[in-house]
Formats: structure tokens, C-alpha cells, sequence
């Protein structure tokens, strides 16, 4: 059954302004409509349920065992968090839309989008970054006061700290982790372009490079650092498995000698870097436990849940679902604050109880095991660009906090893309021959012998002529 091209085209239209609102969500609520902070946290949120909408219009919303346990989980959280006597309609609302309803996202787009759109949006990515990175190094020496640092609603706000007097920006975001999901799949976009050998300007290539070196240090934050540190290795080792490697390492050391020419003459570098020593070692050094205690506990700290809570949780359908976001707490507290925890297994076990809980940790932790084979079969295909964001992506579907509406965006379109970009493009058709029209040889047989103009023809029983004749 055909679908409707217009349909199709809206709903790729759609994909793209959710990661356009994914970038300036926060430019939104701080700089642009202040006023309406509040109503642009879930400024997403129609353009999903469009999404939607469309997909099933055209046949792209698909029915896997994924979504049905996502309804599954939604419809007992609803029903636990209506019955619970902490929560209430409004905070049950906040939870099913930050767990529940963006993760059909994930396989709309694995089944509108192919490898060709992800490059087209990387190549966005691309572009965005630039000013993107200005704007970053402009609130890293501006002070808290000035505009580019106000926070959401246009509020003068104390920032994340950071290091030396200074605080971690937060650019286009609503918050600062933003900046930390964001550049690490503008590396990856960029190192998909060059191993894939797509086509890229010399100049876009160069200035994209030079945005992540500049972000890194000045982001002042270490998970940034340490994603993209991540994304570059698994790109070089990418390289053993595929095709003419040389020629690949080449390109690739091109644009790190083109890189290394420049950086020398980015005299600011140094400010960010002296900045994001400081930090690293007030954070990471010896004298806080090491690198072991503050980056690997931090990052995977989740996978180990204690057992008190599956056995010691008041209910068996928990607290109630989104009480434990900053989101609900911010309705019913006026203050955003984490009173079940900032690490999001245990909150999910206390919010939904251990039976539902446990069911959306194993439900993240298989679509986080999907990412990775999916990947990794699509680079066994030569096509290395799904491993390149699924290292972007796969802690944020694992166990970051889907409650913080960023972190919950770049999970799903993260994901999103690493199933997208597996799909190779259709091959275009061959153009039909056109038919050849049989020619008419002549021949003497099939000659019509001479009549005079408006003479009948001649009957079935009337005589040839003899050859040569005339009548």
C-alpha cells in the first residue's frame, strides 16, 4: 500500500524541528520568550505526538516489543501514581511524559530516516556549532550578571561552578549537560564525514574541529572530555576493520596537521585550559578518591542497585511516578531538588515501585544492547558512523536522567539516529530502456500494386496481376 508523499515529507519535517528545538530549547526560554519558560520545558512534546500522528499515517509507526512494554509501564504507572498518596494527577502527567512518551521517537525514526538523513543533520550539527562555540566562549568570560548567562526565564542565576572563579556555561541549552551531549556527536558527525568519505567543505571540516578543541577546555566539564575522547578512539579503532585504511588515516591526519597549525595561534586556548586543569584536578585528582571513584563509580555507579530497594520500599507501586524530578518537586516545592537521588535506577525503583522499576531498567538496558549490535553489525557493513553515535548515546539510554528535558532529548534522538544511520539508502532504480519500435523493412511482397486514385480495391476472388503489369 503506497503512502502519501506529503505525509512523509511533513514527517521528516517534523523529525527536524525537534532537533532544532533540541539545540535552542534554552535560547528560548532564557533570551527569547523568558516569559514562557515554563510552557517551552515541554515545547517538544506536540511536536512528538505529530510525529506520531504522521507515522501512522504513513505506516512508519512500528509495533515491536519496545513500545509495547513502554505502554505497558505507562498505563501501571499511571494507575500507581493516581492511587499513590504522595503524588498526585499533575506530577504523574510530568513522569509518563519524561519516561514513556519520547521513546516511540526512537524507532519512527529508525524507520523514516536512512544513513543520507543522518548525514544531511549532521552536516546542521555542523554548522550550529559554530556560533554555538562563540557564544560558549563569550559566557565563560562574562560574569553572571550579563545576559548571555542568565538562566531560564531571564533570571540572574548562580551557574554550575567550575573552576578558578569561573562557571560552566551552558550555551544554547537550559543546562549546562547540555553542552556535554551535544559536542560529542558533533565529533562523531564530523569523523563520520571523513572516514565515510563523504563530501564536506575544507573549511567546515577545519572550523568544526576547532569548535570541539575550543569547547572541551572550555566547557570546563569532564564528561564532555571524556565522551569525546571516547568517540575518537573507537573512530581509530574503527579503522582496522575497514577498507583501505591508509587512505583513511590519511585524511584523518591531514585535518589533525591542518588543526595543530592553527591551535597555536588560538591564544585564549590557554585560559580554558588552565580553567579545566584546575577542575579536573579539584574533581579527579588523588586528594577526591581518583579518577576510579569520581568517573567510573559516577558513570556506571547504577548497574550495581542496591538491594534495599527492591526489599524495603514502602508500596509496591512505589512513590509514584516523575516524583522524584525536578520538574514535579519544582510544582509542588517551588525548588528543583533530587528528594529520591540523583542517580536514575534507584529513583526509578522508589518512584515506580520494584516490580514496574525493575521492568524499565531491563527495558533501557535492552535498548541500550540494541544500540550497541546494531552497531556493531552496520560497521561489520563498512558503515561506521552508527558506532560513532551510539558512544554518544549509550550511557544516556543506559541510566542518565531522562528527567532533566535535555538529557531526555539527545537520549532519544541519540538512539534514534544510531538505528537511522544503519539504514543504507535505497539504490536508486535503472532508468528504463525505452522500447524499440519495430522497423518496416520493405520488401516486394508486401508492395501494393498500383491502382488509379478512388479505384476499389479488388475482391478476394479477383486475379493477381501478372508482374510487372499494368491494368
Amino acid at each position: 500500500m503506497t503512502t502519501n508523499p506529503t505525509f512523509e515529507r511533513a514527517l521528516k519535517g517534523m523529525i527536524w524541528l525537534y532537533l532544532v528545538l533540541l539545540i535552542f530549547e534554552g535560547a528560548l526560554r532564557k533570551w527569547i520568550l523568558p516569559g514562557l519558560s515554563t510552557e517551552l520545558l515541554i515545547v517538544r512534546d506536540p511536536v512528538v505526538i505529530v510525529i506520531y500522528l504522521l507515522a501512522m499515517s504513513c505506516k512508519r509507526f512500528p509495533i515491536n516489543a519496545f513500545i509495547m512494554v513502554d505502554v505497558f509501564l505507562a498505563i501501571g504507572c499511571a494507575i500507581g501514581g493516581l492511587f499513590s498518596p504522595d503524588s498526585n494527577f499533575l506530577v504523574t502527567i510530568i513522569g509518563l511524559r519524561c519516561y514513556f512518551l519520547h521513546l516511540p521517537l526512537i524507532f519512527v525514526m529508525e524507520k523514516t530516516l536512512d544513513r543520507d538523513d543522518v548525514f544531511r543533520m549532521g552536516k546542521l550539527i555542523l554548522w550550529v556549532s559554530l556560533p554555538i562555540t562563540v557564544l560558549l566562549v563569550d559566557q565563560f568570560y562574562s560574569p553572571q550578571t550579563a545576559w548571555v548567562n542568565l538562566d531560564v526565564g531571564g533570571n540572574v542565576g548562580l551557574g554550575m561552578s567550575g573552576a578558578l572563579g569561573h562557571f560552566r556555561p551552558s550555551a544554547t541549552f537550559s543546562f549546562t549537560t547540555g553542552v556535554s551531549e551535544f559536542y560529542p556527536v558533533v565529533l562523531a558527525m564530523l569523523l563520520g564525514f571523513l572516514i565515510s568519505r563523504k563530501k564536506l567543505s575544507l573549511v567546515l571540516t577545519i572550523a568544526a574541529g576547532l569548535c570541539v578543541l575550543i569547547a572541551i577546555p572550555f566547557s570546563i566539564s569532564r564528561t564532555n572530555f571524556l565522551t569525546c575522547a571516547i568517540v575518537l578512539v573507537v573512530a581509530l579503532l574503527s579503522l582496522l576493520v575497514l577498507p583501505k585504511p591508509p587512505m583513511l588515516v590519511a585524511r584523518v591526519l591531514v585535518i589533525a596537521g591542518a588543526l595543530a597549525l592553527i591551535v597555536p595561534w588560538l591564544g585564549f586556548l590557554g585560559d580554558g585550559m588552565k580553567v579545566f586543569k584546575e577542575r579536573w584536578t579539584m574533581s579527579t585528582g588523588e586528594d577526591v578518591e581518583g579518577f576510579q571513584k569520581n568517573i567510573v563509580d559516577r558513570a556506571m555507579g547504577d548497574v550495581l542497585v542496591p538491594s534495599d530497594y527492591f526489599l524495603d520500599n514502602d508500596s509496591i507501586m512505589g512513590e509514584g511516578v516523575g516524583y522524584g524530578t525536578n520538574m514535579a518537586q519544582a510544582y509542588m516545592t517551588g525548588k528543583r531538588n533530587f528528594v529520591l537521588g540523583e542517580s536514575e535506577w534507584p529513583r526509578a525503583l522508589l518512584e515506580m515501585g520494584p516490580v514496574l522499576g525493575a521492568i524499565f531498567i531491563c527495558l533501557r538496558v535492552a535498548l541500550s544492547a540494541r544500540m550497541l549490535i546494531f552497531s556493531l553489525l552496520a560497521l561489520r557493513r563498512e558503515n561506521v558512523l552508527p558506532i560513532l553515535i551510539c558512544v554518544d548515546g549509550f550511557l544516556l539510554i543506559l541510566n542518565s536522567q531522562w528527567g532533566q528535558p535535555t538529557t531526555l532529548g539527545f537520549a532519544m534522538f541519540t538512539a534514534g539516529l544510531t538505528f537511522a544511520a544503519a539504514n543504507l539508502p535505497e539504490a536508486a532504480p535503472a532508468p528504463a530502456k525505452p522500447a524499440r519500435r519495430p522497423v518496416k523493412r520493405w520488401s516486394p511482397r508486401s508492395r501494393e500494386p498500383w491502382r488509379p486514385l478512388g479505384a476499389p480495391r479488388p475482391g478476394p476472388d479477383a486475379l493477381p496481376p501478372l508482374t510487372g503489369s499494368t491494368p
